[in-house]
């Protein structure tokens, strides 16, 4: 993505005075898929906007046991049940490689079952833009079903409605449809199901990370690089961060950055903490994008990264495939996981499935839907040795 856009977008959204709620969680309807009992951790729905690369997904991405060894499984639709439909996903943005591989989940699944699935864009990171392609959708009625990631989930809120009330079917991906970012409940009548992010887990091992990459480190000096907090998906992100680190007062952030899922903000906000803090210990990232930036920042430095006694350790998110193997190659001491076209296809066979008749769940947790660990050090890798990311970036 484009800095100086993104940069717009975070500006739209803090002129929104958006407020995150507090936790509204509660147990998802199971019906229409098998699934173990509900974590107690709370669980608040969103995903990052993943950063931008010049890679395009190739048919060898396609997950090919993306629903296998979890706690929730989604049944299969019948094998006409897509025959006419058209899906329409709307994603963080084209020039986005993470919602490009979302994609290419959703387009497969809809082959199989015979629905097309168009991305319609929007062109880059902008909340404002989804707003309009919903809508637009909703006045031509040129699409059965929207699927969308939403930059902004109380932004959107209102064309979704629009939407639902045009007979459209909506499933939200990642972040929930509405005014309340952190609730598991379907806030808009209608919406047919939400497949999402436990953006709790994901700041939480995030924290455990950096707790990890502090052993032995008094002070542990950490440059945190966030994504957008002015987004509400985000904004929430840091009060489950230092609530898991205050127990560890020799961990001391000494920076504290949005750098907008982009290689450049994170190469760039990252030299800037390194200037004022040359002793740096640790940076943890909310990107796998910014922490490549990072890594550039620490060598134009004349310093070194990876897990010995003097490297400056790096903590990713989101699970690219450059971060995992990075880990696998002691680089990185961890990323968080991350599964987009699991999101993806997950979203496809519950809309077919409640289009047929068949009740689906309100909710499907992304972490449920294999058996993957969350925090992905080399230990975790070693032990799943065929996880590779399911997203270059």
């Amino acid at each position: 993505m484009k800095q100086s856009r993104l940069l717009t977008v975070v500006a739209v959204a803090a002129a929104l005075s958006l407020s995150a709620c507090g936790n509204d969680i509660k147990s998802a309807d199971v019906a229409g898929a098998s699934s173990a009992p509900e974590s107690s951790a709370a669980a608040p729905a969103s995903s990052a906007a993943a950063p931008a690369s010049s890679a395009a997904p190739s048919a060898a991405a396609v997950v090919a046991e993306w629903n296998v060894g979890g706690k929730t499984t989604i049944a299969e639709p019948a094998a006409d049940s897509g025959a006419g439909k058209k899906i329409a996903y709307i994603g963080f943005g084209k020039d986005n490689p993470w919602s490009e591989y979302m994609f290419k989940g959703i387009e497969d699944e809809a082959a199989k079952y015979g629905a097309t699935a168009t991305f319609v864009g929007p062109p880059t990171f902008d909340a404002q833009a989804q707003f309009q392609l919903v809508s637009d959708i909703a006045t031509a009625k040129n699409y059965d079903v929207i699927m969308i990631a939403a930059d902004d989930g109380p932004s959107v809120a209102p064309a979704v409605k629009q939407a639902i009330d045009a007979g459209i079917q909506v499933v939200g991906l990642n972040m929930a449809l509405g005014a309340n970012a952190t609730s598991a409940d379907i806030q808009i009548p209608g919406v047919t199901s939400q497949v999402l992010e436990n953006l709790q887990m994901n700041a939480e091992t995030m924290a455990d990370g950096v707790i990890q990459a502090c052993e032995g480190i008094s002070p542990c000096k950490v440059d945190v690089l966030w994504g957008a907090r002015a987004l509400a998906f985000d904004k929430i992100k840091p009060d489950f961060f230092n609530a898991k680190l205050k127990d560890y007062p020799d961990i001391k952030v000494v920076c504290e950055t949005d750098a907008f899922y982009t290689q450049d903000m994170g190469r760039t906000q990252a030299a800037d903490c390194l200037q004022a803090h040359p002793d740096l210990n640790v940076i943890a990232s909310q990107a796998d994008e910014s922490t490549r930036g990072a890594e550039k920042a620490i060598t134009a430095a004349g310093k070194t990264f990876g897990l010995g006694a003097g490297d400056i350790k790096l903590t990713g998110s989101y699970a690219s495939e450059y971060g995992v193997q990075q880990v696998r190659d002691g680089k990185w001491l961890m990323t968080v996981n991350n599964r987009p076209e699991s999101v993806g296809r997950t979203g496809v066979r519950l809309a077919l499935l409640a289009s047929s008749g068949q009740t689906v769940p309100t909710v499907v947790w992304q972490e449920d839907l294999d058996g993957a660990p969350q925090e992905l050090d080399k230990a975790a890798l070693d032990a799943n040795p065929s996880l590779k990311g399911q997203w270059q970036g």
